[in-house]
């Protein structure tokens, strides 16, 4: 193909997924031991980790730089929710006194043992 050829499907799958309504919402529930939960969009997503942004306003944000949570996940390109273990790496509020805030995560591929079982199964 040449390289007009795959402007224009892009072109065409970008039409496309916008008369479908774009990509679907991906987003995230932290869930802390007192079975609170923090519930986030995803902003951000890698192969090691995701970028998240809290839903509503928290003062004092529940969560801690270099903890480790269990988090339900849905990320945009994924038809159903699955549960992985992540470790905050970075939580900057957005704008000075707003209580929203950015959250970055690593994920974990071995959750260790003092995080217990996934909550709910």
């Amino acid at each position: 193909m040449k390289q007009s050829d795959d402007e224009n499907f892009d072109d065409i799958n970008r039409r496309d997924s916008d008369r479908r309504g774009g990509l679907k919402p991906a987003w995230a529930i932290i869930r802390l031991d007192n079975n609170v939960e923090v519930p986030c969009w995803i902003i951000n997503e890698s192969r090691s980790g995701i970028g998240l942004e809290t839903r509503k306003q928290m003062k004092p944000f529940p969560l801690d730089r270099g903890g480790t949570y269990w988090m339900q996940i849905k990320p945009s390109n994924a038809k159903i929710s699955s549960w992985v273990a992540g470790t905050i790496k970075h939580i900057r509020e957005k704008g000075a006194g707003s209580g929203i805030y950015r959250v970055g995560v690593k994920i974990t591929t071995v959750p260790p043992t003092s995080l217990g079982n996934i909550p709910n199964i």
